[in-house]
C-alpha cells in the first residue's frame, strides 16, 4: 500500500511513523518548505518528495493520501486530489474544513469520483471509546440524558500569538474550537449517535492571538438529550468524558494506548502539572518528582500510581506547619479532572500505609470483586474518608504469545528462541554491563528494534534463525488478548483484596474502624469472603496488646515487691488501687485538651505515671508503720505521717508536672541557647506523653495525701472492732 503525507508538521510525522507499522510504504511526502521535506524525507527514508501537489500526483500512484496541513487548506487540497484520479482515499486531519458549505463541497466531490474521504479522529477506534459505546448501545446505564467533556491543553499565555504557534492564529485556521473542540462535539454525536438539533457556543478571545483560546460549548439532541464540552488553552490541562445514564454513568479518562507496547510514559504532563501548582509554595528545600508507578517513594502505592512528588520541607521555623502546607496543596491541585492527587505526611516508625484499611481474602478469588465494590461503596458514603482506593485489578489488556511447542520442534525453534525474538520488540535483550567513570553501580546494555518496528503488529512478522533458516514466528505463535493482571497478593495460601483510606483532619481513623465493624453484620458479604482490618487498627492492637502485657507484669512485679516489704496485702492492694485510680485523671486530661487516647505515648505515660504513685505510697505506707510501733493512737500517727511526708510527695509532683507542663503545650525551653521554642517538630512527639503525665499527677497527688491516710485509718478501725468483738465473745 503505497502513501503519501501533505503538510510536515508534527502530526506529519506521528502519521509517518504508524504507517511501516500496519505493513504499508510511505511513498511520498508533499510541502512548500524544502527544509522540512529534506528533514522529514532524511528521518523516515522517503524518496519521493515534492514541494508541489501538481508534481506529486503527476509522478505518484497512490492508495492514501493524508493531509496534515492547516485546517483552513483542507478542503482545497482535498478536492485537488479527488479530482486528479491519483488518489483512492484520504485521510484528513482535524477539522476537516473551515465551515459546513466548504465540507458539503468535500463530500460532493469525493463522491463524484468515487475517493474515500475520512477525517482523522482515531478516538473512534480505541477500544476504550468503542466499549462505552457498546455500553451504551446495550443500555447497561439506561437512557442517556447528558453527556459532558473537557478538553485542555495549557499553554503559557505570553506565547499565544500568531507567531509562535498557528493554533492561535486565525489566518491559519487557528482557536480552541477547531484544534480541541472539534474532539468533544465529535465524541458527543458518537455517543449519541444522532446529530444535535440545537447548538450554541460562548467563547474568550485572547488579547493577543483574536482567537477563542477558552469555551463552553451545549448541544441539544432529539429527546432531550444534552451535552456540554468545554475547551480552553488557558486552563489545566485535562482530558476526559462523562455519559449520564438513568441507572449509571460512564467516565472516560486518559489511558495508555494498549495496542502499543512499549510506548514513553503517558503520564508526565499530569505529574508536571501538579508540580507546576506546588512549585510556587514557598517552605520546600527540595523537590523530586518521578512519573511512573515504580522506583523510590512512598512504599504502599496504589497500582494506578502515574507519578509521585517528594517534597522535603524548610526548616519548621521558616515556613508554615506542615498541615497548613497540605491543605494549601489539596486546594492548588482540587480542580484537576481526571486525576485523583493524595497529599501524604511522611510515616514515622513502621510503615502502616493508610490509617483505615480492610483485607479480603477468599480461596475462590471470583468472590472478591463484588465484596471489594462493596466496601468501597461504603467507604465512600462515609463523610470522614478520603483518599479511597481499592488493589483490584485495573482495567486493561494485555497481549499474550503462546508457542505450540510441536508445531515449533517442526522447525527447530524452542519458547525459549521465541521469547528472545519478543523481548527485541519490547523492553530489548540485555547482552553486557558497563559501568560508567562517575558510577559506582553498572547499568545494562540492551538491544532492541528502532521505535518504528516496536508495534504490536511486527510481532507477525518476526523471524528467528532455525537449522532451517529464517522461520517466521506465526508459523507456530499465536497471540490474544486477555484482561490484564495485575500484583496478586496472597496471605495464608488465600489470594486477597485491600479496601484502603485517609481519614479528614479531625477525624479518628477507630471511630471509622468501628462504624465499619457495626456495618459489616449487615454487609450482605459472602460467607466465604474473610474480612481483617488492616493499617494503624492492626498497630494499634499490637501495640495494645503489648503494652497491656506490660502494664500487666508490672502490676505483677510491683505487688510482689509491696508484698515482700510490707507482708501485708491490704498495703499492697491499697498501692495498686492507687495506680489503677491514677489513669483515671490521665483519662480526665485528654477529654480536658481533645486529644486521642493513644495507646503507645498515653500507654507509657501510663506506666510512668504508676512508677511515681507506687512511690508516693510506699512513702506513705513505711513511714506510717514505723510509726505506729511507737504511737498506739492510729490517727496520730497517720497525722504525723502526713506532716513528715507532705513535702517529699509535693516535691515529687510539682517536679514533675511543673518541668512537663510547658511540653505539654508543645513548648521546649532551649537552656543552651536561651530559647523558648513554641511548636517545635520534635515537641510535638511528646505533647500526649506530657500532657497524660501532667493530668495523672495532679489526679494521683490528692488521692495519695487523701484517700490513702483515709484507707489507713479504716483499716485500723476495723481492727479495733474486730478485737472488741473477738473480746466480747470470750
Amino acid at each position: 500500500m503505497k502513501i503519501a503525507i501533505v503538510g510536515t508538521g508534527g502530526i506529519a510525522q506521528y502519521h509517518a511513523r504508524a504507517i511501516p507499522k500496519v505493513g504499508a510504504r510511505l511513498q511520498a511526502i508533499c510541502d512548500v518548505s524544502p527544509e522540512a521535506l529534506q528533514r522529514l524525507g532524511e528521518q523516515f527514508n522517503v524518496e519521493g518528495r515534492y514541494r508541489s501537489l501538481e508534481e506529486m500526483l503527476e509522478r505518484e500512484e497512490l492508495d492514501i493520501a493524508i493531509i496534515c496541513t492547516w485546517g483552513v487548506d483542507h478542503a482545497e487540497i482535498s478536492n485537488r486530489l479527488a479530482r486528479s484520479g491519483r488518489v483512492r482515499a484520504i485521510l484528513c486531519e482535524k477539522p476537516i474544513c473551515a465551515n459546513a458549505q466548504e465540507c458539503a463541497g468535500m463530500i460532493e466531490v469525493a463522491r463524484e469520483n468515487e475517493v474515500l474521504l475520512a477525517e482523522a479522529f482515531k478516538f473512534r477506534h480505541h477500544p476504550q471509546h468503542l466499549k462505552a459505546r457498546e455500553l451504551v448501545d446495550a443500555g447497561r446505564i439506561g437512557p442517556l440524558h447528558f453527556i459532558r467533556s473537557t478538553f485542555a491543553v495549557y499553554s503559557d499565555p505570553r506565547f499565544h500569538t500568531p507567531a509562535h504557534n498557528w493554533r492561535f492564529d486565525p489566518a491559519r485556521g487557528g482557536g480552541a474550537f477547531f484544534d480541541l473542540g472539534c474532539y468533544n462535539i465529535h465524541h458527543a454525536r458518537f455517543m449519541a449517535g444522532m446529530e444535535p438539533v440545537r447548538v450554541w457556543a460562548a467563547g474568550q478571545r485572547g488579547a493577543l492571538s483574536g482567537v477563542e483560546e477558552s469555551a463552553a460549548v451545549h448541544l441539544e439532541f432529539p429527546g432531550g438529550l444534552q451535552a456540554q464540552c468545554s475547551l480552553s488553552f488557558c486552563c489545566a490541562s485535562s482530558e476526559w468524558a462523562e455519559i449520564h445514564g438513568e441507572e449509571g454513568i460512564i467516565r472516560l479518562e486518559r489511558r495508555p494506548n494498549p495496542n502499543v507496547l512499549l510506548t514513553p510514559n503517558p503520564f508526565s504532563f499530569e505529574a508536571r502539572e501538579v508540580e507546576r501548582r506546588v512549585l510556587p509554595m514557598q517552605g520546600f528545600d527540595a523537590v523530586y518528582t518521578r512519573t511512573g508507578g515504580g522506583g523510590a517513594g512512598l512504599q504502599d502505592r496504589a497500582e494506578d500510581t502515574v507519578g509521585v512528588i517528594l517534597l522535603q520541607l524548610a526548616d519548621w521555623k521558616t515556613r508554615p506547619r506542615a498541615s497548613a502546607l497540605m491543605q494549601e496543596m489539596r486546594r492548588r491541585t482540587a480542580d484537576l479532572a481526571g486525576v485523583l492527587i493524595e497529599v501524604r505526611q511522611e510515616e514515622a516508625g513502621p510503615p502502616v500505609g493508610k490509617p483505615v484499611q480492610l483485607q479480603l481474602s477468599a480461596v475462590d478469588p471470583a468472590l472478591l470483586p463484588a465484596a471489594v465494590a462493596a466496601v468501597r461503596r461504603k467507604f465512600e458514603q462515609m463523610p470522614g474518608l478520603v483518599d479511597i482506593e481499592d488493589s483490584r485489578p485495573l482495567p486493561g489488556i494485555e497481549w499474550q504469545v503462546a508457542v505450540d511447542r510441536g508445531q515449533a520442534a517442526k522447525f527447530g525453534a524452542d519458547v525459549t528462541l521465541v521469547g528472545t525474538a519478543v523481548r527485541l520488540i519490547t523492553n530489548g535483550m540485555k547482552f553486557a554491563e558497563y559501568r560508567p567513570d562517575d558510577s559506582d553501580k553498572e547499568i545494562d546494555i540492551a538491544v532492541r528494534y528502532p521505535a518504528e518496528y516496536r508495534a504490536l503488529e511486527q510481532i507477525g512478522r518476526l523471524k528467528v534463525q532455525t537449522r532451517m533458516g529464517l522461520v517466521p514466528i506465526d508459523n507456530f505463535v499465536t497471540r490474544a488478548p486477555k484482561p490484564k493482571v495485575g500484583t496478586l497478593n496472597r496471605s495464608d495460601g488465600r489470594r486477597v483484596l485491600l479496601v484502603k483510606a485517609n481519614v479528614r483532619p479531625g477525624v479518628q481513623p477507630d471511630a471509622m474502624v468501628r462504624e465499619i465493624r457495626a456495618w459489616l453484620p449487615e454487609a450482605g458479604l459472602d460467607p466465604l469472603v474473610r474480612v481483617v482490618f488492616k493499617g494503624q487498627d492492626k498497630e494499634q492492637a499490637a501495640a495494645q496488646a503489648f503494652l497491656s502485657k506490660a502494664f500487666g507484669l508490672a502490676l505483677f512485679l510491683i505487688a510482689i515487691i509491696l508484698v515482700a516489704e510490707f507482708n501485708s496485702f491490704f498495703s499492697t492492694l491499697l498501692v495498686l488501687t492507687a495506680v489503677l485510680l491514677s489513669t483515671v485523671g490521665v483519662l480526665i486530661g485528654m477529654l480536658a485538651t481533645g486529644q486521642a487516647f493513644g495507646i503507645v505515648m498515653t500507654g507509657i505515660a501510663v506506666i510512668s505515671l504508676a512508677g511515681v504513685v507506687v512511690k508516693n505510697n510506699i512513702v506513705l505506707i513505711d513511714t506510717y508503720d514505723d510509726l505506729r510501733q511507737r504511737i498506739a493512737d492510729p490517727r496520730e500517727a497517720i497525722l504525723r505521717t502526713g506532716a513528715q511526708r507532705l513535702r517529699p510527695v509535693f516535691l515529687t509532683a510539682a517536679t514533675v508536672v511543673i518541668g512537663l507542663t510547658p511540653l505539654s503545650f508543645g513548648t521546649n525551653i532551649e537552656l543552651l541557647t536561651r530559647e523558648i521554642v513554641v511548636g517545635a517538630p520534635a515537641s510535638q512527639w511528646w505533647v500526649q506523653l506530657a500532657t497524660a503525665m501532667v493530668y495523672g499527677m495532679c489526679f494521683a497527688t490528692p488521692l495519695t495525701l487523701v484517700v490513702t491516710p483515709s484507707a489507713l485509718m479504716l483499716k485500723a478501725r476495723l481492727a479495733a472492732r474486730l478485737r472488741r468483738d473477738d473480746r466480747a465473745r470470750l
